[in-house]
């Protein structure tokens, strides 16, 4: 490699791809907080979305709270509310796996609100079956309930009641 050139690693499996992304997290993340310091504010919501599935999946969590409170801010500063939201749900997810359930309902409380007031229904209820779970995991099964029922509302207006029931891929690792 030489003269700015780069060299796309070739990745022949899902195998290989989450090896390089191991070795290569802490380079990215740096390359993120780097993104903010620039004010690369676009550049570091892009690459917190696409590293989000992988730092929920593989951890370590302190790292993706980390990341998703820099996307969240980097996102409020561009004025991307979607982003935003994804960002804080992303950040929800992880502070429920970390057992961290006051801020994971006030990360997923939060995503639901920018879900509705940008429109997008699906997401607000995936936001609020999360923030169910948070709920029933403490013991607050009213709350839970009305989330759950909240989330299959919308769900059912989408034509996807089935929804509720899917974890999507926000489940922790075993």
């Amino acid at each position: 490699m030489g003269g700015g050139q780069f060299e796309t690693p070739v990745l022949e499996s899902r195998s290989e791809a989450l090896a390089w992304l191991e070795a290569e997290r802490a380079n990215v993340l740096a390359c993120i907080r780097r993104a903010h310091d620039l004010e690369l504010y676009e550049v570091v919501v892009q690459l917190a979305a696409a590293l989000a599935p992988f730092l929920r999946q593989a951890g370590p969590w302190d790292q993706a709270v980390g990341l998703h409170r820099t996307a969240t801010e980097a996102a409020a500063r561009t004025g991307d509310h979607a982003a935003r939201a994804d960002a804080l749900a992303e950040l929800g997810v992880v502070r429920r796996f970390m057992a961290a359930y006051p801020e994971a309902v006030e990360a997923l409380t939060a995503a639901a609100d920018e879900f509705a007031a940008v429109g997008d229904p699906r997401r607000r209820a995936d936001a609020l079956r999360d923030l169910g779970v948070v709920h029933g995991l403490c013991g607050r099964y009213r709350q839970a309930m009305e989330h759950h029922q909240q989330a299959l509302d919308l769900y059912t207006e989408l034509g996807d009641r089935a929804a509720l029931l899917r974890p999507a891929d926000r489940t922790p690792p075993r």
